[in-house]
C-alpha cells in the first residue's frame, strides 16, 4: 500500500479522469517522501480498517511507528515507550491495538504476555502502563532483583489492582 484513498465518488471520478496520481492522497504521499507499506503492514492495515478503523489514521499510525523504529537517535527503551504510546493513543479497540503491536513489533512472546494481562480486564493502555513501569524499574541500575520486585509489587498495590490483575 502506497497510500489510502478516500474512495468517495469525487475522488474516484478525479482519479478516473486525471489518473491515479492526481489525487490529494497521492500528492501527500509523494511530498512526504515515505515508502510504501510492506506486505505484512498492508495486511495489518487492511485487517484494522475492515474491523472499522479509520483508513487514513491507521495508515499514518503505521508510518509513524516505522519512523520511531528507524530513529537511530533513540535507545531501544525510548523506541519501545514511544511505539507503545503511539498505539495506546489510537482510536482502536483493545484487541486491534494488541494486533497492531504484535504485527509491527514482531514481539510475539511479549504480546502474549500483554494478552494475559488484558485477559484480567485491563485495557491495552493500562497494560502498557504496567509494562512501562516494570521496564522502568528493571532499568534502574544498582537495584537488586529483590528490590526491583518489591518496588514493582508496591506500585501494583498503589494502582489498586486486585486478585488476578495484581497476580498476573
Amino acid at each position: 500500500l502506497k497510500y489510502p484513498t478516500e474512495g468517495d465518488f469525487w475522488s474516484t471520478v478525479q482519479a478516473l479522469i486525471f489518473g491515479k496520481y492526481a489525487t490529494e492522497a497521492s500528492d501527500t504521499y509523494y511530498a512526504a517522501g515515505t515508502s510504501a507499506l510492506s506486505v505484512n503492514q498492508t495486511k495489518l492495515w487492511r485487517s484494522l480498517t475492515e474491523g472499522g478503523a479509520d483508513p487514513r489514521v491507521t495508515y499514518e499510525a503505521i508510518q509513524s511507528y516505522r519512523e520511531i523504529a528507524n530513529n537511530d537517535e533513540l535507545t531501544s527503551y525510548e523506541k519501545g515507550v514511544q511505539e507503545r504510546a503511539l498505539i495506546s493513543g489510537l482510536d482502536l479497540t483493545n484487541d486491534q491495538k494488541l494486533e497492531m503491536y504484535r504485527r509491527l513489533s514482531n514481539a510475539d512472546s511479549r504480546a502474549d504476555k500483554f494478552q494475559a494481562i488484558m485477559d484480567t480486564g485491563l485495557s491495552f493502555g493500562q497494560t502498557m502502563d504496567v509494562y512501562d513501569k516494570y521496564a522502568e524499574i528493571d532499568a534502574e541500575e544498582g537495584m537488586k532483583a529483590s528490590e526491583q520486585a518489591t518496588a514493582f509489587a508496591q506500585w501494583v498495590d498503589e494502582q489498586g489492582y486486585k486478585g488476578s490483575q495484581a497476580e498476573t
